[in-house]
């Protein structure tokens, strides 16, 4: 890491080291205090060279007295000044203000963990007295309060606070530091506790109080820090820059190149909102085709709330998708694989037909089959392209073999009427992909017959020859299935019982009505079924034990002494416990035991009926009210 990178970790750089702002740098210093009340013991406070002088105002208050030696030990990042330190080094003369209230605001500061509002009204009547004798103080000490309820993981309320601040800014016409302006204003805005309604704010603010090139700015510098540091573009961000870079005649293509240099790196601007890719598509398209870097830049990006036509317009326009095919560095196999993974992330409902995406596909289908690297379409996820994967395949463009979960979900592709549906032939052809296909169609017929379900599925070659492999599976299924399982087999295939769907495959229809059933049968018997089994001990056990008369129930438990089970049978007060062999153990539980297992079962089937009879009632009444109250003047009967 540079020391630019680590100053911006919060890292404490040697004295001599050599930096590329000096401006944004600061002077660690270690500072040596005595207390009358500490006898001989030294108190040593690490400060910025620039709160030097309001630290030690802060410790004279406390009665320590001036610092005894003063060390350079480091170099840091530059920090605002907040309160009372602000007040203590441009107001020392009234600094006495400032530091009365400090008791009372780590006060509050504790509230605001657990009581916001108290917390909040106490801020507010702190900042009532500051207002009466120095109002020049409000800015920094309502940004102290903010920092407070930030602490607190209260933000709604730390921007109140904050909108307090600038409000007492503009009421009573103070100057403002615009360097600790733009830091506090980052501050807050990291933190959260800045809206899109308050960054246009001080948009304007800075537009009526300071020169327009300077205005432009130090507003685009805000936004740019702001998404880097992990906060996404807002929605109305380009209009602010822009009238901001108008005023300051400057040419918008110019002013848009400097903010997208400054945020396409920023890992947060991928979840930028559409209003950001379409307000700056033009811009993008230029900026890419005039700098391959940032060519290859949008070739990685894949941003979550930019429509896909417009980010495959956006991709044409800088040039990138011409690279895909004729640049040697390029691999079109990834970035196909990693565009259709991003499609299938959304929820199936978003996701829709893209004619462009198969259109690119023939354009990109020579270098794919050249290149000879699959492309993986059918991963773990349910929204698989159908369209994309039959176009890839009818190119003769490598595919990987299909996820074993994965699934092809017909049912949304038949609900998608967008333009550009493929008659997935060179689907229903790839053996590879027909069985997961065949359960798709399945599971587009629904739970019922339905000819119409059959139809549309008829009329879609690659279909009809899933239909026609799934319907030679069920016959393979049938014929292998036992007695009991064989009626589930045969629901299934109700689902294309008619005419036209069983002569898609007849011969797998004819092995289905053919099949004998009476070895099926045979089979079975000589198996055995259920009823037949039998442990001698365990009807011995049963034989033996007296049935209590009260309710004539038997208690089944399992008893473990070791890796191995043993069941035990109960009857009232007597246990047995059995073996493979017989009884190994029998005991009568003494009175005491029975009565509190009993009286325990009674309390839960209490429970259980006075919760049912809540519930019923409940819905009797409202059965009652809304559905069967007689008619006025008439009784019952």
């Amino acid at each position: 890491m540079n020391a630019e990178a680590l100053l911006d970790a919060g890292a404490v750089l040697p004295a001599g080291a050599e930096v590329t702002k000096d401006d944004t740098v600061d002077t660690l210093t270690a500072r040596a205090y005595r207390h009358p009340a500490l006898e001989d013991r030294v108190v040593v406070r690490l400060v910025p060279g620039t709160l030097g002088g309001a630290e030690d105002l802060g410790l004279e208050f406390l009665q320590f007295g001036a610092p005894e030696r003063v060390d350079e030990v480091g170099l840091v990042r530059q920090q605002a000044l907040g309160f009372p330190a602000w007040a203590l080094v441009h107001d020392p003369a009234n600094g006495h203000h400032a530091l009365a209230l400090v008791k009372d605001i780590e006060k509050l500061a504790r509230t605001a963990k657990s009581r916001v509002g108290p917390a909040n009204d106490g801020f507010v009547a702190l900042g009532e007295r500051l207002a009466r004798s120095v109002p020049h103080f409000l800015p920094t000490f309502y940004e102290e309060a903010g920092r407070a309820f930030l602490a607190a993981d209260s933000p709604s309320y730390a921007a109140t606070m904050f909108g307090r601040a600038r409000d007492a800014e503009r009421s009573y016409g103070l100057a403002i530091d615009e360097d600790r302006t733009h830091a506090v204003f980052l501050e807050f805005a990291l933190a959260g506790a800045l809206s899109a309604k308050a960054l246009s704010a001080h948009a304007r603010d800075l537009a009526a109080r300071c020169e327009p090139a300077a205005a432009y700015d130090r507003f685009r510098r805000l936004c740019v820090e702001r998404t880097l540091g992990g906060l996404p573009p807002y929605a109305g961000m380009h209009t602010d820059l822009r009238r901001l870079a108008k005023a300051s005649g400057l040419d918008q293509q110019a002013a848009d190149g400097m903010v997208l240099a400054g945020l396409l790196d920023a890992p947060a601007a991928l979840r930028a909102p559409a209003a950001f890719w379409t307000a700056y598509q033009t811009s993008l398209g230029k900026l890419g085709a005039a700098d391959p870097a940032v060519r290859d830049r949008l070739l990685s990006l894949f941003p979550a709330n930019c429509a896909d036509e417009l980010w495959l317009s956006i991709l044409e326009g800088a040039g990138a998708l011409a690279a895909l095919t004729d640049a040697p560095h390029a691999s079109p196999a990834d970035w196909l694989t990693r565009f259709a993974a991003h499609r299938e992330n959304r929820s199936w409902r978003d996701t829709k037909r893209l004619p462009e995406l198969l259109a690119l596909v023939e354009r990109l289908a020579p270098r794919l089959v050249a290149d000879g690297i699959p492309v993986v379409l059918a991963g773990e996820t349910d929204d698989v392209d159908l369209d994309l994967l039959d176009a890839c395949l009818a190119a003769g463009v490598p595919v990987a073999d299909p996820h074993v979960s994965s699934r092809l979900p017909v049912g949304h592709w038949f609900g998608d009427d967008t333009d550009g549906r493929r008659d997935l032939a060179a689907l229903g052809a790839d053996p590879r992909f027909r069985t997961a296909l065949g359960r798709a169609v399945e599971a587009s017929f629904g739970a019922e017959f339905s000819t119409a379900g059959i139809e549309r599925v008829l009329a879609v070659p690659g279909l009809r020859a899933a239909l026609h492999g799934w319907l030679g599976m069920m016959a393979d299924r049938v014929v292998r299935q036992g007695l009991p399982t064989l009626g589930g087999e045969l629901d299934r295939l109700k689902r294309v019982a008619s005419p036209a769907g069983f002569a898609v495959n007849p011969e797998a229809v004819r092995r289905v009505t053919t099949h004998d059933l009476g070895p099926v049968l045979g089979r079975t018997l000589r198996a055995g079924v259920l009823d037949e089994y039998g442990w001698p001990a365990w009807e011995e056990a049963l034989r033996r034990l007296p049935v209590p008369t009260d309710d004539g129930k038997l208690d089944l438990a399992a008893h473990r002494p070791g890796r191995q089970g043993v069941p035990v049978v109960a009857a009232g007060p007597a246990v047995r416990r059995r073996g493979t062999a017989g009884v190994l153990v029998q005991h009568r539980v003494g009175l005491a035991c029975v009565l509190e297992h009993r009286a325990r079962r009674r309390v839960r089937a209490h429970r259980r009926r006075l919760r049912s009879a809540r519930i019923l009632g409940a819905v009797a009444r409202r059965w009652t009210y809304r559905r069967w109250a007689p008619a006025a003047g008439r009784g019952p009967g």
